[in-house]
């Protein structure tokens, strides 16, 4: 804490997280803010551990997720309500393009794959607006998929479209 009061002293605000200690060992972190006035430093702490455990979590369970997510054995994607491509894996870009994020889904689908794809997923899509998880067989260019598309509800409103393409080729 020393260095961080003589940053104090020389007239700058310091904030910093520290982990500390309980009484029973068990670990916390505390917000710690010195102000500098005048010829003092005033020191401002809040426990913050909960917020700390919490953001470790997320950044553990992102980073489970990605991994998961960026497998290319797997065409996996997100689409948002308005049928827009939010997130994609390697295999899906590896066959509609690298830059997907923003590009309308079923446009991108009649470009490489034709009418009758874009079609079909339209129409699961459709359904899978109401609430339904949606799957289907679908064949893109040479390989079958076995299609699962799941809406992601969130307190009764729509959040995204998670859609996951297994080859099933023979």
């Amino acid at each position: 804490v020393k260095p961080l009061s003589d940053h104090a002293l020389q007239g700058e605000t310091v904030s910093r997280e520290l982990g500390l200690r309980g009484p029973e060992g068990q670990p916390r972190v505390v917000e710690l803010q010195l102000t500098p006035m005048q010829d003092r430093v005033i020191a401002v702490t809040r426990e913050v551990t909960r917020e700390a455990e919490q953001e470790r979590r997320e950044h553990a369970l992102e980073r489970k997720l990605r991994a998961v997510f960026e497998s290319s054995e797997v065409m996996k994607f997100i689409v948002t309500p308005e049928g827009l491509i939010y997130e994609s894996g390697p295999a899906l870009r590896a066959h509609l393009g690298e830059n997907l994020r923003g590009q309308p889904l079923l446009e991108c689908l009649r470009e490489v794959e034709g009418e009758e794809v874009a079609n079909r997923c339209a129409a699961a899509l459709a359904l899978a607006e109401q609430g339904y998880t949606q799957s289907f067989e679908l064949e893109l260019g040479e390989t079958d998929f076995q299609v699962t598309i799941s809406p992601i509800v969130e307190e009764h409103q729509l959040q995204f479209y998670y859609v996951n393409c297994l080859d099933i080729t023979d």
